[in-house]
């Protein structure tokens, strides 16, 4: 029982550096988007006086970040899995392999993760007055 109470303690700690993770990861993605929103400012001001939906330019974006969670899901699963299949032997003294069922989830996490640190940046883009874009130099 005292194995227990350790290995408890152990997947809360567990789970609160997971979860800060997962906060810094939004952070810097939507430090990122606000950025790419910045840097084509006068790109994305001369669509719009072009007539150009803002939707559809958020689309683009929107579908930038879900090039990068789909990736990174996919890179975090094989090196999460890689990870643990080389310290599982060393730490645990058994061998550890890869759990499919995971990979779907790293997606689901990854893109739910990009998906809403994407609405604040995307909301910007409809804000975006076309004359004051242009106005920049």
């Amino acid at each position: 029982t005292a194995q227990m109470g350790t290995l408890n303690k152990i997947m809360g700690f567990t789970t609160i550096i997971y979860l800060v993770v997962l906060f810094l990861c939004a952070f810097l993605l939507i430090n990122y988007m606000s950025g790419a929103v910045d840097e084509r400012r006068r790109e994305i001001g001369m669509l719009l006086a072009m007539g150009m939906d803002p939707r559809k330019i958020q689309i683009v974006f929107v579908l930038k970040v879900l090039a990068f969670a789909v990736v990174g899901g996919l890179l975090g699963y094989i090196m999460g899995s890689g990870v643990s299949m080389f310290l599982g032997p060393l730490v645990a003294e058994s061998s550890v392999k890869p759990i499919l069922y995971l990979l779907p989830i790293s997606f689901a996490i990854s893109i739910g993760l990009g998906v809403v640190s994407s609405i604040i940046p995307v909301r910007r883009i409809s804000k975006l007055d076309p004359v004051e874009a242009l106005r920049e130099v």
